[in-house]
């Protein structure tokens, strides 16, 4: 019988290595998926941080893309919030922006500087008491911050508590003594004390920080441009700063020649003659610019002259200045043969336009309704055109054509909320209620969160008796969210008048100090209404003499009316 051989004992080293080998993989693949998660979370915070120098930077289009990308890439991550929060309100989509600090805040990851932010974007978004309130506890933290005193002063002013806003500005200055922007706020406020000492130290803030190279500095020189009594010393230093600020525009820069002409009234030819000289030998820019300014003061032929047609032949946008020139003038010959030029150059939309206003002036309606359409459709493809369309429309007179242009640009997701805006200030100036009300439906619809366009949407449904259960519930939520807003309680008060119960609507401005000397005509015109609806007949009438009821929209005076106030 063979011997069997003998039996291998078992290679434990090497089984010991492959448990290792397999013990490494498996953990490996355990904790494959924390580690991407932790390198995703990594990247966003990488460009987070790019997203904040470069809004330091001021080039918010690139920083919109990395805020976006953060954002796609972890959106539970803190700091993509905060990204894309700074990147909409750094571009003046505050509303857009709060939602982004609410979800940041639900997460409990804000920081001081995030609440600060929020503020601000509350601020800026309309909903001043809400912001007041942030910015209060913000300051009960015991923090001395310039910048949030600032916006405690701008939440104050919006609130209209003046005192509270200059105690608030005075600290800024205070903490910040050099900060240019806090020494404008402060200045801005001071000029309407009624003291003449604080009126002068307000025109002196302000005047010194028209010497910033900076924003403050324009803004400065801008709000000074606009006040009358400067004197003649004052008013030739600020016109040579504006000339020079590296910020100005050369529209801004005319600003100049405005102070100088308020100064000197009877150097007016001289010194619009040093300015048509002055504009022959400089920019392209600055001849168009000094051509609309003198457009916009009806001075045609000094416009032809800053922009004579050896110059416009060249340039479409100094040819559209020198076209509206000859227009005003109406000089049609001239026109006529302008547009027929094959060299000219002048876009399809604008010659449409030219025609369209050449046929207006000869009682061509038919005619011009022709080149009104094809300037509308030829502006289809450029939204710049599709603005200047509707630009032109309202300096025409043709409002109808400017509601044209300015539904197209409704489509466009860029254009649409400064489009809705510009209908319904040409709405509203035909004082037509219904389509008011319609239009804001619309925008609400499109934008859901914005809670001024809530409020207005529920205030037209109301003085339209539409939607009075539902738009009388959205305003109490929007008091509830904001109980200091002024505008938010009309509307409530208004909903439960139409309700049947003006005892509730007169509560809901009890416990309130009111200016209502300050308040709008149309937020006036509702205490009225319910004044009157709660027997105080006398106090009703009182209000409704300070009242200027041209303000009022007609739905407006027809509630005081059928409330037998008067009016």
């Amino acid at each position: 019988m063979t011997a069997l051989p003998p039996r291998k004992g078992v290679p434990w080293r090497r089984v010991a290595v492959w448990v290792l080998v397999l013990g490494g993989i498996i953990g490996v693949l355990v904790s494959a998926k924390p580690v991407y998660r932790e390198s995703k979370a990594w990247r966003a915070r990488r460009l987070g941080l790019e997203v904040e120098a470069l809004i330091s930077q001021g080039r918010l289009d690139v920083a919109f893309e990395k805020a976006r990308a953060a954002y796609q890439l972890k959106p539970d991550e803190p700091a993509s919030m905060r990204a894309v929060a700074r990147i909409e309100g750094a571009s003046r989509r505050h509303q857009s922006a709060l939602g982004f600090w609410k979800k940041l805040a639900e997460s409990r990851a804000m920081e001081p500087g995030d609440r600060k932010r929020m503020a601000e974007d509350l601020l800026r978004a309309g909903l001043a008491g809400a912001a007041d309130q942030e910015i209060r506890e913000l300051l009960k933290a015991g923090s001395e911050d310039a910048h949030l005193e600032r916006l405690a002063a701008q939440a104050s002013f919006n609130l209209g508590n003046r005192a509270d806003a200059l105690r608030h500005a005075e600290r800024a200055v205070g903490l910040d003594p050099e900060n240019p922007e806090g020494r404008l706020l402060l200045g801005l406020l001071l000029w309407d004390v009624p003291e003449p000492a604080g009126q002068n130290r307000g025109m002196d803030l302000v005047c010194g920080v028209a010497a910033d190279k900076g924003r403050a500095g324009l803004d400065a020189l801008l709000a000074l441009s606009r006040r009358d009594g400067l004197g003649e010393e004052r008013a030739e230093r600020l016109a040579e700063l504006v000339a020079v600020h590296p910020l100005a525009s050369s529209a801004q820069k005319l600003l100049a020649l405005d102070i100088r002409l308020k100064a000197h009234p009877q150097r007016a030819d001289e010194l619009k003659e040093a300015a048509l000289k002055r504009a022959s030998t400089g920019s392209p820019e600055d001849r168009r610019a000094l051509g609309v300014w003198f457009n916009n003061r009806k001075e045609y032929g000094r416009a032809l002259e800053a922009v004579p047609m050896s110059e416009a032949a060249r340039r479409k946008d100094l040819l559209l200045v020198h076209l509206d020139a000859l227009a005003a003038l109406k000089r049609w010959d001239e026109v006529s043969a302008v547009l027929a030029g094959k060299d000219a150059p002048l876009d399809e939309v604008y010659r449409e336009l030219f025609l369209a206003r050449s046929a207006m002036e000869r009682g061509e309606d038919g005619v011009a309704d022709v080149h009104w359409r094809r300037a509308h459709l030829a502006a289809a493809v450029s939204t710049d055109q599709a603005w200047y369309v509707a630009g032109y429309a309202e300096r025409l007179g043709r409002a109808d054509q400017a509601e044209v242009a300015y539904r197209n640009l409704t489509s466009n997701a860029t254009t649409a909320r400064p489009a809705f805006e510009a209908l319904l200030r040409i709405v509203e100036r035909r004082d037509d209620a219904p389509a008011v009300a319609a239009l804001l439906r619309a925008m609400r619809e499109r934008w859901p969160a914005d809670l001024a366009v809530e409020n207005d949407a529920a205030y037209f449904n109301l003085l339209l008796g539409e939607s009075v259960a539902g738009s009388t519930e959205s305003a109490r939520k929007l008091v509830a969210a904001d109980p200091a807003s002024l505008p938010h309680r009309t509307t409530l008060a208004l909903g439960l008048l139409k309700s049947g119960d003006p005892g509730a609507a007169l509560k809901v401005y009890s416990g309130l100090n009111i200016p209502w000397n300050q308040v709008p005509a149309s937020q006036r015109c509702v205490y009225c209404a319910v004044l009157a609806a709660n027997g105080r007949l006398e106090d009703a009438r009182a209000l409704l003499r300070e009242i200027d009821t041209g303000q009022l929209r007609r739905v407006e005076r027809r509630l005081l009316e059928s409330l037998g106030s008067g009016g």
